[in-house]
């Protein structure tokens, strides 16, 4: 193709995409409902505050 007539080309970078914060969200939502449902007895001692 003749210079400057090429179509636009970018790259994407997933590695900083969020997916490492979604399993700690998940455990928080978690314990957070176990707890409106009363049954907080069942969390672990390393589970979310």
């Amino acid at each position: 193709m003749p210079n400057r007539t090429r179509p636009l080309c970018t790259h994407v970078d997933l590695s900083r995409d969020g997916g490492d914060v979604v399993p700690a969200v998940a455990d928080r939502v978690r314990a957070d409902f176990f707890r409106r449902i009363g049954l907080d007895n069942l969390l672990t001692a390393g589970s979310s505050l």
